[in-house]
């Protein structure tokens, strides 16, 4: 069994040059190398007027809101989260997860699958690369 506390985790700073408000930390608490078969899962702190940064996974992603407020915009669709509220991103499609609140947002997203890709729309720092996501499987 994988447990995680998530105020014990190290998590990476990631910012765009060329898009001030592209900045977030995160981290990628569950994938296939770590035990998952069949989902993966990410933990991500938003600061207020901030973003996560467009992009698009290889699997659909169950966005959580545990604690603040945010602009999920995913396609052209856009709402607003709150403490506890939900949001899906399916598998190819653009979104986005944006600070509106007073106070940083803490966030966990789901994927469906434990291997996933991820393409941003803007390179990211420190990794210098639109490309993230779970470490890729041999064979690949």
């Amino acid at each position: 069994m994988r447990a995680v506390r998530f105020s014990d985790l190290t998590l990476e700073e990631v910012w765009s040059e060329q898009k001030a408000e592209l900045h977030s930390r995160s981290l990628i608490v569950t994938h296939w190398m770590a035990g998952a078969r069949s989902s993966a899962a990410v933990y991500f702190e938003v600061d207020p007027g901030r973003s996560f940064g467009r992009h698009r996974h290889s699997a659909e992603e169950t966005i959580v809101v545990m604690e603040g407020e945010v602009e999920i915009t995913v396609g052209d669709e856009s709402a607003v989260i709150r403490d506890r509220g939900l949001a899906v991103a399916p598998a190819g499609v653009r979104h986005d997860v944006r600070c509106i609140g007073e106070t940083t947002a803490r966030c966990v997203g789901f994927w469906s699958g434990s291997s996933v890709v991820t393409l941003y729309d803007q390179v990211l720092e420190p990794r210098g690369s639109r490309r993230a996501g779970t470490p890729i499987p041999d064979g690949i």
